[in-house]
């Protein structure tokens, strides 16, 4: 056994995330057994729209996005649609 960092699979899958509601006219909620550090906003282009530091935001325009989140452990991407 490789005493290296762990690669990203292995960081992801302990990761208990909830985002909701998706789809959500535009209030979302992030909940996670770790702490959540920050929540990038991206386009599906992949532009950052918005970083929040809250685990509760609101998206104002209708589309799919990808969020970002940032944890102790390593990140995750979610998708979300604003209707």
């Amino acid at each position: 056994e490789l005493g290296g960092p762990p690669n990203s699979l292995d960081e992801l899958i302990d990761i208990e995330l909830l985002v909701f509601p998706n789809p959500s006219f535009g209030k979302v909620t992030v909940k996670s057994s770790l702490e959540i550090s920050k929540i990038n906003l991206y386009a599906v282009d992949g532009k950052l729209l918005s970083v929040y530091d809250s685990t509760t935001f609101h998206i104002k325009s209708s589309g799919i996005y990808f969020l970002k989140i940032i944890t102790e452990k390593g990140h995750l991407i979610k998708k979300i649609i604003i209707e």
